[in-house]
């Protein structure tokens, strides 16, 4: 068991060294960014599979709606999770960010499944990795953006994740 701060070490570089070619990754969150793909790109493009589990009914249509207009705002519910943390929307230095959503796009039509809880329930969330005979675990994450994984800096409520193999 060990624990991770995202201070000195973080989720990130330890999820760096555990993914290996054709590793089964899972994960159980709230939040996926693109920035957290474009922060472990390398490693995520050799692995097997991704399973997603949104843990807010973030994409579920609700009954007896009425079919609504197109809007061209994300707003600051749980569909702005999507678009990563308020760290990760401002606008960097790097015109990079339509590159990376397309690379994102690609690599998640080909190696991703995603599902999404149909109630908001409490449910643990987490990260899961099966390569081989072996399995890593590591939770509570808040979600997989690229503040979670400590590649940015995020106020957060984690003492710290733990990690268990």
């Amino acid at each position: 068991m060990k624990v991770i701060r995202n201070v000195n070490e973080t989720l990130k570089d330890d999820l760096a060294l555990e993914l290996q070619k054709g590793s089964m990754l899972s994960i159980v969150a709230a939040d996926f960014s693109m920035y957290a793909f474009e922060a472990l790109r390398k490693e995520l493009s050799e692995i097997e599979e991704l399973r997603f589990i949104f843990t807010d009914p973030t994409f579920i249509q609700k009954e007896n709606s009425k079919k609504e207009k197109r809007e061209f705002y994300i707003t600051k519910i749980s569909e702005a999770g999507i678009c990563g943390t308020d760290f990760e929307i401002r606008l960097r230095n790097q015109m990079t960010q339509k590159a990376i959503a397309r690379e994102c796009a690609e690599w998640i039509r080909n190696k991703v499944r995603v599902k999404t809880l149909r109630e908001p329930i409490p449910t643990q969330t987490m990260i899961n990795i099966a390569s081989g005979d072996r399995n890593v675990h590591y939770t509570p994450v808040d979600g997989f953006t690229a503040a979670d994984l400590g590649y940015e800096n995020k106020y957060s409520k984690l003492i710290g994740i733990v990690k268990t193999d």
